[in-house]
């Protein structure tokens, strides 16, 4: 587990499909933060990102789609929750509004932020994450901040994982010259 992310979710899912709903409890328990950090950094919301992530597990629940792997049940939770912050933002978009505060996101930012980052290298990186374009951020974070693979995050982002490899290898030059700049002492492998 290189970057916290429990992926131990077969037994758990599989109780799910089998009818004990409370399972899906369990798993909304065990992924629910982390899948709302991964869209605050989209939305810029934490009630947004929290909306976004409750529908994914919704779909679940509605659809309980047959997945074979631990990796695709979160590739299907993060892909789902991801597409409903996308139509967010576009609906967003639309009406062009603009509609969070910035010191309550922050504050409520910070706390998700504190609840999920354990310790103060890990805040570091974060905050240099939210300096790099978002297609690296994304690809960033979900390889190594969730410990997904090249496959399971091109899932997510409907990329190949030769475009992952890519926006992983660009976005840790990025990083590299961003935590170089502020000589945070954080080495970018």
């Amino acid at each position: 587990m290189k970057g916290g992310l429990d992926l131990n979710v077969k037994g758990g899912y599989d109780c799910f499909l089998s009818g004990d709903e409370d399972a899906l409890g369990e798993l909304v328990i065990k992924h629910n933060k982390k899948l709302v950090l991964y869209l605050t950094g989209m939305l810029k919301s934490v009630s947004l990102a929290e909306d976004a992530a409750a529908d994914a597990f919704v779909e679940i629940l509605v659809k309980k789609p047959r997945l074979k792997t631990e990796s695709e049940f979160c590739a299907y939770l993060y892909r789902s929750a991801r597409n409903n912050a996308i139509d967010e933002l576009r609906r967003r978009k639309r009406i062009n509004e603009s509609c969070i505060e910035e010191k309550d996101y922050a504050s409520d930012k910070q706390s998700l932020e504190n609840s999920v980052l354990s310790n103060e290298r890990d805040r570091q990186l974060y905050k240099a994450l939210s300096l790099i374009k978002d297609e690296y951020r994304e690809a960033l974070s979900l390889v190594y901040l969730w410990d997904m693979s090249y496959e399971a995050a091109g899932k997510i982002m409907k990329k190949s994982a030769k475009q992952i490899n890519n926006l992983v290898y660009r976005g840790k030059q990025a990083l590299k010259v961003i935590l170089e700049k502020e000589e945070c002492g954080y080495e970018v492998g």
